[in-house]
């Protein structure tokens, strides 16, 4: 096929999914926040919306500090939200025009700017349209980026920046003079709004900056042996440039919000259970906490490339850094708690402890009725990424960039083993959130490794209608609880993965036989095919549910609700947090139950709402009783636990 008509058919087969996803953000009907998260983001939105900043007001919290909502931090009569800035300020114009409704489409319209970023990615990196396409559809379909676009949530904006990024900087390697300089800038530029947005683009969004400073050019002389040249610090200088900038001015928010110069603050920690749950030992907690691992990964590493060109020094260094890991000590519990951790993001975390729901075999932890998987369970593909083996400097270059950054990410979120497993992972179903930053360059990489296959139009087709027909399979199932589907969607995956890439590395040994000619392609076939169907049989599936749940929730409380009331309840899950996004349209005060603990605690609450003359209602779990003889509880909402109370 002619390079002309290759990419008007890649062009074509990009159409239907970036035509899917606008039709998609066109229609979504979702308005109400999924979790406290997400409801914080709204609340700060709204805050910059009515007043130029990220606060909220909620009555009167500086004499009544149980109006002190989770994740809001309080000073004076406002509550700051706690999370970065950046989200709130590119969606307050948005939320303006169309409130909540309009933040979720607006995140699912930018997975469709993701999809073409990812294809330009391929693109670029493999030299062919159609590999972009594959890693389009890849990225967007065969992985869980988009799991969290439906709500009022930072991570489209993110994930969708930290790609453009990396593309850019490709370009800037690629390019001559003023215009490297220019592709630099942007690059840099992406990353700051990724940073703005979240904390978690810090570790990979620095490590393109960097990158940037330290990759060299064919033909550019280093300023030291193997170090840097001048072009390459200067690239990195203007890549670094908006990123100071804008570090700089959430710097300066921050000392308003929280009297702390330091960019990353969330200030103190904002709520009563902040110890039960371990939310305020991060950062440089984490670090001290693993010295030891990160004392001895850094010497090794040293170790290593003074001696790298020599194996037998490489084999004593390894030695000797593994041998430092076998008498019990402190080094050796931090290893083991880091490795743990890790094998939990990526490979299995069904035998962590986490205090769900587990069966009687052990297998498994249960959110509701489905299992909660690792990155190698949810898309199994990724370890197809391994499998890249680059060969000029053109191809090294790019390889550092899609790997490198997603790879500090991974470190970084390892290190969280100062807190509890189930904290340390972020929640079930957070855990993949919180690595969604590094799948498209890590799709564009396995995509890349597909290449080494023959891929003709039987073989794609046949990909696909495999993963239609598994796709339907997981889709009929109500829940993950039967054995023999668990097995499929914990074991089964994992199985595939270390098959795909042991027959790939076996076929890269012995080219012209069997296995490289037959059982390699069909093993990463089924890789493929099987990441489209998980992610859409059972997780597209499970997470629209839920995301009708809440707006089922919303639209009941706003019809039986006046225009001015006050509302008690419970803080995430299927609590209140739903009914607060119609805090847009309408007056309300609210109150968390954990920060008064319980309701017997809540009568100061109750009595200055019903002074105002401010219905007052309560969503808790039945059966509501109340604890005030003079004070009645009526039922309004028995399907959503919604509640009147009333003073006689």
């Amino acid at each position: 096929m002619d390079p002309r008509r290759r990419e008007r058919t890649a062009r074509l087969l990009l159409a239907p999914l970036v035509l899917a996803l606008l039709a998609a953000a066109a229609v979504a009907p979702w308005s109400a926040p999924f979790c406290v998260d997400n409801r914080t983001y709204l609340e700060m939105t709204e805050g910059v919306a009515r007043h130029g900043l990220p606060y909220t007001l909620n009555g009167p919290v500086e004499r009544m500090p149980e109006l002190q909502a989770r994740w809001n931090q309080r000073d004076g009569p406002r509550l700051w939200g706690s999370y970065l800035p950046g989200y709130p300020y590119l969606a307050a114009p948005l939320y303006l025009l169309g409130g909540a409704r309009a933040l979720t489409r607006a995140n699912i319209a930018l997975l469709a700017a993701l999809a073409l970023v990812v294809f330009a990615l391929g693109r670029r990196v493999t030299g062919d349209p159609l590999s972009g396409t594959a890693a389009a559809y890849g990225a967007l379909v065969g992985t869980h980026v988009w799991t969290f676009s439906h709500d009022v949530s930072p991570y489209s904006l993110v994930v969708t920046a930290l790609t453009g990024s990396t593309l850019l900087a490709l370009r800037a390697l690629d390019e001559q003079g003023p215009g490297a300089h220019r592709y630099a800038l942007c690059s840099g530029a992406l990353a700051a709004i990724a940073l703005a947005a979240h904390g978690l683009a810090l570790p990979m969004g620095l490590a393109t900056v960097a990158l940037l400073g330290l990759l060299r050019r064919d033909g550019e002389a280093p300023l030291w042996p193997r170090g840097p040249s001048r072009g390459s610090l200067v690239r990195g200088a203007w890549a670094l440039l908006p990123v100071a900038l804008v570090l700089s001015a959430i710097a300066a928010l921050n000392h308003q919000r929280f009297h702390d110069w330091n960019p990353l603050s969330t200030g103190a920690c904002p709520w009563r259970s902040c110890a039960s749950t371990y939310s305020d030992p991060q950062g440089s907690g984490m670090l001290s906490h693993n010295a030891p691992v990160l004392l001895w990964a850094a010497a090794t590493a040293a170790l290593g490339w003074l001696l790298r060109g020599s194996r037998r020094g490489l084999a004593v260094v390894l030695a000797g850094a593994l041998l430092a890991l076998a008498p019990p000590s402190l080094l050796r519990e931090r290893a083991l708690a880091v490795a743990t951790l890790a094998v939990a993001f990526l490979v299995d975390l069904s035998r962590v402890e986490l205090g769900l729901w587990r069966p009687p075999d052990g297998v498994g932890n249960y959110l509701g009725p489905w299992v909660v998987k690792s990155l190698l369970q949810s898309s199994p593909m990724v370890a197809l990424a391994l499998l890249v083996s680059p060969e000029g400097a053109r191809e090294r270059r790019a390889v550092s960039l899609l790997a490198l950054p997603g790879a500090l990410l991974v470190g970084t979120l390892v290190l969280r083993t100062n807190v509890t497993p189930l904290h340390a992972l972020g929640y079930p179903f957070v855990n993949l959130r919180y690595l969604a930053p590094l799948l498209p360059p890590v799709v564009v990489l396995a995509v890349w490794a597909l290449r080494a296959h023959p891929w003709g139009p039987r073989r794609v087709a046949a990909v696909a209608l495999l993963a239609l027909a598994l796709g339907v399979w997981f889709a009929r199932a109500e829940s993950d609880l039967a054995p023999f589907r668990r097995m499929v969607v914990l074991r089964a995956p994992l199985a595939l993965a270390l098959a795909a890439f042991a027959l790939g590395v076996r076929a890269r040994l012995a080219p012209a036989g069997v296995l490289a000619r037959v059982l390699a392609p069909a093993a990463a076939a089924l890789a493929v095919s099987y990441a489209l169907a998980v992610n859409t049989g059972v997780d597209l599936r499970a997470w629209v549910r839920e995301r009708q749940s809440h707006q089922r929730r919303l639209e009941h409380v706003a019809r039986a609700t006046p225009s001015r009331f006050a509302l008690l309840g419970w803080a995430g899950g299927n609590g209140i947090d739903a009914a607060l996004s119609l805090r847009a349209e309408r007056d309300i005060e609210y109150a968390d139950i954990a920060e008064v603990e319980r309701l017997e605690n809540a009568r100061r609450l109750v009595d200055h709402w019903s002074d105002q003359g401010r219905p007052v209602f309560v969503m808790l779990p039945p059966p509501v009783v109340s604890p005030w003889p003079d004070v009645t509880v009526e039922p309004v909402d028995a399907e959503y636990s919604l509640y009147r109370m009333r003073r006689r």
